[in-house]
């Protein structure tokens, strides 16, 4: 059964992040089983610019669910009455926002095809991006235990319209980094990089 507080406060943010998970490379152990060959919604952060995630805001509608933690934790920060008004409008938008951009789609059409074999330049890669989505994005990366650095999360920004808009080019660097903010760190990406497949992970 569903709580409605009609008293929330209505946070401020600066714009949202639509963070991108590639599963092959978010993947450390080599052993995680994939539900689909595609990029997974790793969150819908609320984002004071010029990088600081908003989260645990409080004052949140129940929410009864699997999904609850990002609720609470991410998507109350988001609260509107227009926009985000209850935990459903959350994830909707989140699945909506991912489908608009249809990232792997973007990345097959420019040649750049999921191979652990094949490397391609990170420049290149977010240059086209850039150029599809006429905005500036991030692209973050993971090192494995033998040097090679995946592809391991897209991240595309939106204002208050849900427009895109150009992220940040630098994100401001933490001294000390909790298991909470391991999603959010940005990994800068060397020059090669692989965008590994399903079938095949170091």
């Amino acid at each position: 059964m569903k709580r409605h507080n009609t008293d929330i406060e209505i946070v401020h943010w600066d714009y949202l992040v639509l963070h991108q998970v590639w599963p092959p490379g978010h993947c450390s152990t080599g052993k995680c089983r994939f539900v689909k060959q595609d990029f997974l919604i790793g969150g819908l952060w609320a984002i004071l610019y010029p990088g600081k995630r908003l989260e645990n805001c409080g004052g949140a509608p129940y929410y009864d669910a699997v999904k609850s933690h990002e609720w609470y934790k991410f998507g109350a920060c988001m609260y509107d009455r227009l926009l985000v008004k209850d935990a459903p409008d959350y994830f909707n938008l989140a699945c909506s926002l991912k489908k608009r951009c249809a990232t792997l789609d973007k990345l097959k059409s420019a040649g750049f095809i999921p191979s652990s074999q094949v490397a391609y330049s990170s420049t290149k890669i977010n240059e086209v991006l850039n150029d599809v989505y006429r905005r500036n994005v991030k692209i973050s990366c993971r090192r494995s235990s033998n040097d090679k650095q995946y592809l391991q999360d897209i991240r595309i920004c939106y204002n208050h319209a849900l427009n895109m808009i150009d992220c940040p080019k630098h994100y401001p660097r933490r001294r000390s980094v909790t298991e909470d903010d391991h999603e959010f760190q940005f990994r800068a990406c060397r020059d090669l990089i692989y965008i590994a497949d399903f079938d095949s992970q170091d």
